[in-house]
Formats: C-alpha cells, sequence, structure tokens
C-alpha cells in the first residue's frame, strides 16, 4: 500500500473516534452533566480499537514536530462554546510557543506518541486544544514519543466464525478482538498487515460488544 493510502487509513481512524465521541450520552455516562461533552480517554480508544499498540511519553525520547491535526486522536472533556477565531488563534500560538521554546517540562505542553511507523499520533498530554487545530485546518507543534508497533509481517488478521468477528495475532500470542472492524480493517490492510486466518468462536462476537460498551464508557475526566 502507499503512503497515501496509510495516511488516509489513519485519517478515517481518527476521524471514526471524533464521530464516537460526538455519539456519546447519559446512556454511555449517567454521571454526565447536561453542560458537559466527556470525550473518550484517547489512549483507551487507541489500545482497544487497535490490539497490541500503546502510547506513553518519555522525556528523553520526544522531539519536537509540526504534524497534521487529523492525525490525532484527541478528545475534549467538556464541550465548549466557540469563542471566536482570534480566541482560537491565540491558544494555538501559545500551545505551538511552548513547543518553538523547546519547553517539554511545561505542564501545559502538548505530549503525544506515534504510533510505530505509522502517521497515527496520539494526545497525551494537551488533548483539548487539538480540535482547534482540526477546526482551523491548521498544522501544530508537539513533542512526539516515538512507540512500537508490531511490523506488519508479525501480525495476523483473524475472521471469527459464525459471526463475522474479527481479531488481531501478534507471532504467537492468541487473536485479540477488533471491536470496531469497519474502521481497524482498513488501517491494518494499508499498513501493510497481510496475512489472514480464519477461526470458529460463538463467543468473539460478544466479546467485540462487550469492548465497544467498555470504549465507551471510559470517559475523560473533567
Amino acid at each position: 500500500m502507499s503512503d497515501t493510502q496509510l495516511i488516509s487509513a489513519c485519517r478515517a481512524f481518527v476521524s471514526f473516534k471524533d464521530r464516537l465521541d460526538e455519539s456519546l450520552t447519559e446512556v454511555d455516562d449517567p454521571y454526565e452533566r447536561f453542560y458537559e461533552r466527556r470525550a473518550i480517554f484517547p489512549k483507551k480508544f487507541l489500545r482497544d480499537a487497535l490490539p497490541f499498540s500503546d502510547a506513553f511519553y518519555s522525556y528523553d525520547d520526544m522531539v519536537p514536530e509540526t504534524i497534521d491535526p487529523t492525525l490525532v486522536i484527541s478528545g475534549q472533556y467538556r464541550d465548549r462554546p466557540d469563542q471566536g477565531r482570534d480566541y482560537d488563534h491565540e491558544i494555538m500560538e501559545w500551545s505551538d510557543g511552548i513547543v518553538s521554546d523547546n519547553d517539554k517540562y511545561c505542564s501545559e505542553a502538548p505530549r503525544y506518541a506515534r504510533i510505530g511507523t505509522m502517521p497515527l499520533y496520539v494526545a497525551l498530554e494537551g488533548k483539548n486544544r487539538v480540535t482547534l487545530f482540526k477546526r482551523h485546518q491548521r498544522p501544530m507543534r508537539a513533542f512526539i514519543t516515538p512507540v512500537a508497533f508490531p511490523a506488519p509481517s508479525d501480525l495476523t488478521i483473524v475472521r471469527f466464525s459464525p459471526f463475522g468477528a474479527y481479531g488481531l495475532a501478534y507471532q504467537d500470542e492468541p487473536a485479540r478482538i477488533i471491536p470496531y472492524p469497519e474502521v481497524a480493517l482498513p488501517l491494518l490492510t494499508a499498513y501493510g498487515v497481510t496475512s489472514q486466518e480464519k477461526s470458529w468462536s460463538l463467543r468473539a462476537a460478544g466479546y467485540a460488544r462487550t469492548a465497544q460498551k467498555e470504549i465507551r464508557k471510559s470517559r475523560m475526566a473533567p
């Protein structure tokens, strides 16, 4: 697959999470108040939706980069009203300035993880502001920590019969459920995963539904 296809697949993966956040209701979180819209933890979504992935930051390994915000898994804990372009511009300039000053120890520094060799990022600190950069279609600066992800040749997509659920296996490890195959499978294919196998499981579809519920319940704290 080409780099363009992989970028498109990563962008679709991020966009899916954004839409999932927008679909959340009080049914998913009965403690949510009417003036709050708490998104799913970006790291939780990544680790469950893309098995064998992880996200963390390291001061020793992070480097300043300019990235496309539409490739960043993020989320807001509060549905803030639009305060105007000037305010947004001020916040974005401030955030980029922290990185330009190489102030990685600043408590407000945007610290993100990059997943393996893919152009896919996860916001760990500075999650809320990503929405501003997406809204204004503006590249953003951030401190990026590269985090390992298995090579395509070490991964196998598993299709479970009879209900059509999917999983991902890594070398000799048992397959882990893919809760949202409609977005994860195109990403894995674009990444270069070609190995596929079939298996039988009456429980796999139930595991997938449970994983989806757990993802929706994992909400960012105010």
